[in-house]
């Protein structure tokens, strides 16, 4: 906890490598181009409370968050009625325009803290639900929730992405102190972004109640969606009071369907934004409790918003090609292969963006980027008896002993067992062609050949040794 305010208006970065503090003067040169880095943002370029009465958007100096829960949500008077959203500019740090599956981001985390407000605020680290809410089921307290920030996509709304430069309050770009509102009609342009309860990115503002929702013709009716992050404060306990001058800590979750995506096209753009929002109903808006506020960075005394990145910049190159040669070849397979078996988690070899090495990136190399079938030891294409031939004359079948791709290692587990020749059974590739030309279901028949073939290999195997 603290209660020392940074300097009001000076854009404070800092780059942590090895936890030895980069000179700020060498991040402001160029953008860098991160390795495994953990980048820190002392203070958001833009903080901006939403609330349909609101008169000086941009320049208040705290930003409570409440909701009104008392009916349908509406364009100008959503549910969420007190939010706050924050923006940070990263293209100082890390460099714009680039391919958003390059930025491999291992966490994000978001920083706030609660000022002095309008009473006792409890702490709750669980996602309430919208059945519990309104049957009084839930427990003590009110979860901080953490989302993006989605755009008006249709002709009434000019803006597309945050703004950091000179503030024009034009299009394309929303710089702090722009209206909420569309001047065409009067409904807000800009909205928490979360989820639609089927896993795709939505206006979450009337979640909680139903009602409008930017995109659909009709009301929605309530649904659940799930926050990105919830604030979590250090050393309390659930249920407890939270002193003010707390610091909520909100680490992003990317596992959350879409979050990575929203995450690395921002980047890739040059910000990242966050609305921040919570469910406390006030007097005045269908309920009795306190409402916690946050300290924005023009409060002379007050922390502001912070955000630490964890990033690594992947390689420019044909997906799956390790060794850059823009070839998709064995050893590319075959350095994946024994990095998954190793428990690797270096992420240049997460081809399929999951931010974790596994099964499922082999799986996504061979089916999505080669476009073959396991068991095509040469990468040919086909999976038949040339390739059995190639892995039982490397001569390591059961045998316990260091195997790869092209020596018959196909479920990655570095060895060439039984294990692998199920993997090839049950992707039914064996003689039937290229991945492309058939329907992918193993037959009876492929599966006698492939049979026969095994033994015929193994006798051939057995003379050759």
């Amino acid at each position: 906890m603290s209660n020392t305010r940074k300097e009001p208006f000076r854009h404070k970065i800092r780059v942590i490598r090895s936890k030895i503090l980069i000179p700020i003067l060498l991040c402001l040169t160029a953008p860098f181009n991160a390795n495994g880095d953990v980048l820190e943002w002392s203070l958001p370029d833009i903080d901006q409370w939403y609330y349909p009465a609101a008169s000086t958007p941009g320049i208040r100096i705290l930003g409570p968050t409440f909701a009104s829960l008392g009916g349908l949500g509406g364009s100008i008077d959503p549910a969420r009625r007190g939010s706050t959203m924050f923006g940070f500019d990263t293209s100082v740090l890390i460099e714009t325009g680039l391919e958003p599956h390059r930025y491999g981001i291992n966490s994000i985390r978001f920083g706030l803290t609660m000022a002095p407000g309008t009473g006792e605020i409890i702490y709750d680290t669980t996602y309430d639900l919208v059945d519990e809410i309104i049957e009084g089921t839930d427990d003590p307290g009110r979860p901080i929730e953490l989302y993006g920030i989605g755009f008006r996509d249709d002709y009434e709304n000019p803006y597309e992405k945050l703004g950091f430069g000179p503030v024009d309050y034009a299009a394309p770009e929303f710089e702090e102190g722009t209206s909420f509102y569309s001047s065409n009609t009067g409904a807000y342009d800009l909205f928490p972004l979360g989820d639609d309860g089927n896993g795709n990115l939505t206006d979450v503002f009337n979640s909680p109640t139903g009602g409008y929702r930017v995109g659909e013709e009709e009301q929605v009716p309530a649904w659940d969606t799930v926050p990105w992050a919830i604030g979590m404060v250090s050393d309390l306990n659930p249920g407890a009071n939270v002193p003010y001058e707390s610091d909520y800590v909100f680490d992003v979750d990317l596992s959350v369907p879409n979050v990575l995506d929203y995450l690395q096209q921002s980047l890739a753009d040059g910000g990242v934004g966050f609305f921040v929002s919570s469910l406390h109903q006030p007097a005045g808006h269908t309920g009795t409790v306190a409402y916690p506020q946050w300290y924005l960075k023009e409060h002379p005394r007050g922390t502001p918003a912070t955000m630490e990145i964890d990033i690594v910049i992947l390689p420019d190159s044909v997906p799956g090609d390790f060794d850059g040669d823009q070839v998709l070849s064995a050893n590319d397979i075959n350095v994946l292969t024994s990095e998954i078996a190793s428990g690797s988690d270096d992420l240049r070899f997460d081809v399929n963006g999951d931010m974790s090495v596994d099964d499922a990136d082999l799986s996504f190399w061979v089916k999505d980027i080669k476009q073959t079938w396991f068991g095509d030891a040469d990468l040919d294409g086909e999976f038949n008896s040339n390739d059995l031939i190639e892995i039982f004359v490397a001569g390591k079948y059961e045998k316990n002993i260091p195997a790869v791709w092209s020596e018959g290692d196909w479920n990655a587990d570095a060895t060439f067992s039984s294990g692998d020749l199920i993997v090839a059974l049950s992707d039914g590739g064996y003689e039937v062609g290229t991945l492309n030309t058939v329907n992918a279901v193993p037959e009876p028949g492929a599966i006698r050949l492939l049979m026969l073939a095994l033994v015929g290999v193994l006798a051939l195997a057995r003379r050759t040794r």
